[in-house]
């Protein structure tokens, strides 16, 4: 596995099949039970169809930052209490796929 195979895998599971997850759950969920879903799901449903993708597209850049932040602490370009750490995130092949992660991850999703 390389660096882009490992950032394309993530950006499907942990952006796209998440982002449509959501939706899905917005859109068709008629029974929650969690007090901040049913919240949630309330103000979605006033949303017209314009302020429903923003709203989609903002849980998209939360997620985005979320696992670039994640990446850049990986590759040794964030600090994580203060300290900058040394990873190394290897494939099963030895080869050393940290180092670029969140650029080849950010660069992905410019391309969508």
């Amino acid at each position: 596995m390389t660096a882009k195979n490992f950032s394309d895998g993530i950006y499907k599971e942990c952006i796209m099949d998440q982002l449509q997850l959501y939706e899905n759950l917005l859109e068709n969920i008629a029974n929650a039970t969690d007090p901040i879903w049913i919240d949630i799901i309330n103000i979605y449903k006033k949303l017209n169809d314009r302020e429903k993708k923003s709203f989609l597209d903002f849980l998209k850049i939360v997620e985005v930052n979320t696992i670039a932040s994640l990446l850049s602490i990986i590759d040794g370009d964030k600090a994580m209490n203060d300290d900058f750490l040394s990873f190394e995130l290897k494939a099963e092949n030895g080869e050393n796929m940290s180092g670029n992660l969140t650029y080849t991850f950010l660069e992905k999703d410019d391309l969508t």
